[in-house]
C-alpha cells in the first residue's frame, strides 16, 4: 500500500527500524517489496534500511547513530563559542 500510493521506495522514503520492530521486520518488509515491485530491480534492496546483513544490510548499521550523535556532540562541545 505504501508504494502503491508513492509512500515507500529506494528514492522516496526509507524506513528504518524504531521501537518494536528491528532487524527481522525491516528484511520482511525489503522481501515483501522486492516480491511485489523489484525482484529484478537493483535498487530494491534500498527501499528499507536496518536489514541484517544476510538481507543486504551493512556492517556497521546498529552502530550508526549513536556514533552520529558522538560526531555531532564533540562538534559541537568543540566549538570555540559554546565552550
Amino acid at each position: 500500500e505504501l508504494f502503491k500510493y508513492g509512500f515507500l521506495g529506494p528514492a522516496v522514503d526509507v524506513p528504518a527500524p524504531d521501537v518494536g520492530t528491528g532487524e527481522r521486520e525491516m528484511a520482511w518488509m525489503k522481501d515483501q517489496y522486492q516480491t511485489l515491485f523489484g525482484v529484478n530491480d537493483i535498487n530494491a534492496p534500498g527501499c528499507v534500511t536496518g536489514k541484517p546483513i544476510t538481507s543486504g544490510g551493512i556492517v556497521g548499521r546498529t552502530e550508526a547513530t549513536g556514533r552520529g550523535v558522538y560526531y555531532a556532540t564533540r562538534a559541537f562541545v568543540n566549538h570555540p563559542k559554546v565552550m
